[in-house]
């Protein structure tokens, strides 16, 4: 699961992304270095927030919305590989194929 939050004061800019897991979906293992942060100048430089995961053979996509310091919303894509290579035949188990999903630049 993903949560957005800040260090802090839980409601106010900026805001980061954080991943939280659990094997049965009562308790939750938080981490304390959020796993987005918001960008330098850019489209999401004062908020990260609503992300969601797709893995798919070992690569991890992250899509997340952002707001800008003007007050601008855009939609954020992250890909990377899974670090741990015993983890790297990982798929998310609801799609049917993510090359006609993510365009490569």
């Amino acid at each position: 699961m993903f949560a957005s939050m800040n260090l802090g004061n839980l409601s106010r800019p900026p805001m980061f992304l954080f991943f939280f897991k659990s094997r049965d979906l009562l308790e939750w293992e938080g981490y304390n270095k959020p796993i987005l942060t918001p960008g330098s100048g850019g489209f999401d430089d004062k908020m990260i927030y609503h992300g969601d995961i797709l893995v798919d053979n070992g690569i991890v996509y992250i899509w997340y919305s952002g707001v800008s310091t003007e007050d601008r919303y855009s939609i954020g894509l992250v890909k990377g590989e899974v670090k741990d290579k015993c983890f790297a035949r990982l798929r998310s188990d609801n799609i049917a194929g993510i090359s006609s999903l993510v365009r490569s630049e």
